[in-house]
């Protein structure tokens, strides 16, 4: 018989957000993840970071409302700026079936980017997309 307790870790593990990380062979790593936080409509929030070489990160927060227009852009084939109050997050794709840069640039000056090769640009998008649905459930 499972006591309590074993129930409640076993429901918190399944409801804990999972983030999805990418490091490429420079030591630089990507990771999304999507907050458990209790938002309004439209404000549930993805964190992208990239963090280069265990020192210098930046990171910023997209909103479910405008995470379908950045997975768009992993898709296309021009660049585009994602102004924040706080931060700037600019997709840079390489061109059809090649890789794509993602930059975070900071206000405070950290300014931190990583080059996904076509395979692991083929996984962000769903990646985005997964973690854009736990942050909806998230919202009230």
């Amino acid at each position: 018989m499972t006591t309590f307790q074993q129930a409640w870790t076993i429901l918190a593990g399944e409801l804990t957000t999972h983030p999805w990380e990418y490091t490429d062979p420079g030591g630089t790593t990507l990771t999304v993840i999507p907050e458990g936080l209790v938002q309004g409509p439209g404000d549930g929030g993805i964190v992208l970071r990239i963090t280069a070489d265990h020192h210098e990160a930046a990171e910023i927060t997209v909103t479910t409302t405008d995470m379908p227009h950045v997975i768009a852009s992993i898709a296309a084939d021009a660049e585009v700026a994602y102004r924040l109050p706080l931060a700037t997050l600019t997709v840079t794709p390489q061109g059809p079936g090649a890789g794509v840069r993602l930059a975070i640039r900071e206000f405070d000056g950290a300014d931190v980017q990583i080059n996904l090769p076509a395979d692991i640009r083929r996984h962000l998008s769903p990646a985005l997309t997964r973690a854009s649905d736990v942050a909806q459930g998230w919202e009230t």
